[in-house]
């Protein structure tokens, strides 16, 4: 039986489409036009996600204070640590993984069953570079911002 959990301080879009077992973590924001389709597992959004516009989560697990960028996607059965990253146009294949921190470059694809290690930045052309904890941090901290501005302006209407 499909069930659909939004924390009361998460802000979902009206325009988002959630279908199945989906679960939205407090202070988490899904912004209009994201899909989070729960056909083959639940969707799982961690505390202070964001997700925005066109992006196309199925069936996977998203860690505390993560940042789906604009157009990316994740398949069935990916798992993301927390404070990671998933830039514009970004691809992750089925059961694909990303530890805690990790970046996944503009139009970046991590193929199915792959891990990309915890702070660690995967590039379009395949490269790889450590991510610094003050980066980390950082990126965490503009996340946790953004989503409070986001909180601000709702409860302002």
């Amino acid at each position: 039986m499909a069930s659909l959990s939004i924390a009361e301080s998460a802000i979902v879009s009206p325009e988002a489409e959630l279908v199945g077992d989906v679960t939205v973590g407090e202070k988490a924001v899904v912004h209009p036009t994201a899909r989070l389709i729960a056909s083959q597992g639940p969707v799982v959004i961690g505390e202070g996600s964001i997700v925005e516009e066109n992006v196309v989560v199925e069936s996977s697990l998203v860690g505390a204070h993560c940042h789906l960028e604009v157009g990316c996607a994740l398949a069935s059965g990916c798992e993301l640590g927390a404070g990671c990253n998933v830039r514009p146009l970004a691809r992750l294949g089925a059961d694909a993984a990303m530890l805690a921190g990790s970046v996944l470059g503009v139009r970046a694809a991590l193929p199915a069953g792959a891990t990309l290690p915890a702070a660690t930045a995967l590039r379009a052309d395949g490269s790889r570079q450590a991510v610094s904890e003050a980066t980390v941090e950082a990126r965490k901290g503009m996340v946790i911002s953004e989503g409070a501005a986001l909180q601000s302006l709702v409860k302002g209407r």
